[in-house]
């Protein structure tokens, strides 16, 4: 792309001017170009970010034709649909309106953080794949998610999605409750709270082995887990082999596996360390290392057969092969995906023995 072609492109307005907006700002720099504002509902308290002037979406209406000018959606987050945001800002008389999946994907870019997202991604040639993981589900609600999921990730398809209960997730009421007492693995444990949410939903917690790598997560964990005079945590990743991974921390729920981060972190394999707990349930939100943890952990599942709560929603590819990954396993698990978040956030296979 020349010069011409990248300021034809670019974005003049940012609509978010938190993290992924100045992702995107030190992008528009590094092409040469720069826009005219961004817009933010708390403009007033943010003013300007790195002398670009923040403007809420009316006063950067009064301040500029809107007609004339090309706005970028920054808001990549769990806690708010971007489709309202797309119908506010055509609403408003936008000459264009990209989200920022469509932006990434024009560009052929992402930010350090991408989630699911994946420019110029090959989904034809994992055509069979996608059949066949869609297959194994064999529920109607489950099915439709998978066909939303895809064609988010697919097409930038926001407008379809159904809105989320971020209440039940890994304890969703329209599937069969876990046995209980529960003995839990518990991998991306964070600060123990989805170990207390299943306390909090009813379960008695007997056991449990719980993964957390970064260290002001673990500290919180550990000091609870003291408190509560029970189960193991171990100040490490779930992966398919022993040793130490690059690692980004510092950054609560997704501190994450990093092949450009400034510490490292120990890794292990499940079925190294499990010891004498007998699991019933494995959760994992490792923020993209979930095929990798599991392929660490066969040997137990395959012993104990306990049920599965594995997110799928870091990187492209995880919405099919997960489960075709668990499936090849020949163990007998039926399937399901919910959703607990907006975007695309927080999607879940549960795969139940």
């Amino acid at each position: 792309m020349n010069r011409e072609q990248q300021t034809q492109t670019a974005p003049t307005m940012i609509y978010g001017a938190g993290l992924m907006g100045r992702a995107i700002l030190a992008k528009c720099r590094a092409d040469g170009v720069a826009p005219r504002c961004f817009i933010d509902a708390k403009a007033r308290a943010i003013n300007q970010v790195d002398g670009i002037p923040v403007l809420t979406l009316e006063d950067a209406a009064q301040a500029h034709a809107l007609a004339d000018n090309d706005a970028v959606i920054s808001v990549h987050s769990h806690t708010f649909p971007t489709a309202e945001i797309v119908s506010r800002l055509h609403a408003s008389n936008f000459r264009t309106v990209r989200t920022f999946w469509q932006y990434c994907d024009d560009e052929a870019w992402l930010p350090e953080i991408p989630y699911w997202l994946a420019p110029r991604f090959p989904w034809d040639s994992h055509a069979d794949d996608i059949a066949a993981a869609r297959a194994l589900l064999g529920e109607p609600v489950s099915r439709k998610i998978f066909d939303e999921q895809l064609g988010l990730r697919r097409e930038g398809s926001y407008e379809g999605l159904r809105s989320p209960d971020p209440r039940v997730q890994y304890v969703p009421e329209d599937l069969p409750r876990w046995a209980s007492p529960m003995s839990v693995i518990d991998c991306g444990a964070f600060d123990g709270d989805t170990l207390r949410l299943w306390m909090n939903s009813g379960y008695e917690l007997a056991d449990f082995l719980a993964f957390e790598p970064d260290e002001k997560n673990f500290a919180r964990l550990e000091r609870w887990a003291g408190e509560l005079g029970r189960g193991r945590c171990l100040k490490a990743g779930a992966y398919s082999r022993n040793g130490a991974l690059s690692f980004t921390g510092g950054t609560g729920a997704a501190a994450h596996l990093d092949p450009h981060g400034s510490s490292s972190i120990a890794v292990m394999r499940i079925d190294d360390v499990c010891e004498d707990l007998k699991p019933n349930l494995v959760k994992m939100d490792i923020e993209g290392a979930e095929g990798e943890a599991l392929a660490g952990a066969a040997a137990t599942i395959a012993r104990w057969r306990p049920g599965l709560a594995i997110s799928i929603y870091h990187r492209p590819e995880d919405l099919w092969a997960i489960a075709l990954q668990i499936e090849n396993w020949d163990l007998d698990y039926r399937f399901h995906i919910r959703s607990h978040a907006h975007n695309g956030f927080d999607t879940v296979l549960y795969a139940l023995p």
